[in-house]
């Protein structure tokens, strides 16, 4: 038996690998595409059902562990990990988007969110208090 190197096994075929994937990453695409089911189609009977018994009081996406989560709930946990990385609002009106919580601007470190550290100015909570509807500014 010729044992082979995981870097190697994984690679794509263009780049001289075998093409296997890499199966945790992908069952979490596939978990994160679960999660992203659950809020666009919050009117579902299993979205309601899950609703009702993990997170009657909060959105999908501030649902935590909870007591006793089944393995399912578990699992899509690791998906809404994944959607609050790479996730942005669309900032429209900015009426429900808080400016130190929510993901809705993008800078060059990375993140989402303002740059850490910088202290909120006194009152300012919400983005459509940053912005000039009227002037588009």
């Amino acid at each position: 038996m010729h044992w082979q190197a995981w870097k190697f096994l994984g690679a794509s075929k263009e780049k001289g690998g075998l093409g296997f994937r890499d199966l945790n990453s992908f069952n979490v695409a596939l978990l994160g595409k679960q999660c992203w089911r659950i809020l666009m189609n919050p009117q579902a009977l299993w979205v309601k059902i899950l609703k009702a018994h993990y997170f009657p009081n909060v959105d999908f996406m501030q649902a935590g562990i909870g007591h006793r989560p089944s393995w399912i709930w578990a699992s899509l946990l690791d998906g809404q990990d994944l959607l609050k990385q790479h996730m942005a609002m669309q900032v429209m009106d900015g009426g429900s988007i808080n400016i130190w919580e929510d993901n809705w601007i993008r800078h060059s470190q990375g993140g989402y969110t303002p740059l850490p550290g910088l202290p909120p100015p006194f009152g300012l909570v919400m983005v459509n208090q940053l912005l000039d509807l009227p002037h588009r500014t």
